[in-house]
């Protein structure tokens, strides 16, 4: 198998295995058919010199940042702002980021 068909195999095996919600849909613009499996996933890769691999993952549904809100802060609001702010959005957002399906 090639990197790709590991790392989707991998992905789907996670997904089935740990329990997690599947959220990806095949086609968004025609149907929104899940695929029941969270594939294809996104992958992002860089080649580097060496001999070693890294291989890093974050198992994440395609609709949380569906929840993210906009703010604009003046300078001289500050770090105490940004996290005040940071933390109301997660609040009001609740669950809504990552619904139970069934």
């Amino acid at each position: 198998m090639n990197l790709e068909d590991i790392l989707n195999r991998s992905v789907e095996d996670a997904y089935r295995d740990g329990s997690f919600r599947k959220s990806v849909v095949m086609d968004p613009l025609n149907g929104r058919k899940n695929s029941q499996n969270n594939l294809p996933p996104v992958i992002y890769y860089d080649f580097i010199p060496g001999d070693s691999l890294k291989i890093s993952g974050v198992l994440k549904g395609f609709g949380s940042e569906n929840c993210s809100k906009l703010f604009m802060l003046k300078p001289t609001e500050g770090r105490s702002r940004v996290i005040e702010v940071v933390l109301e959005t997660i609040r009001s957002a609740g669950g809504s980021p990552c619904p139970l399906q069934y």
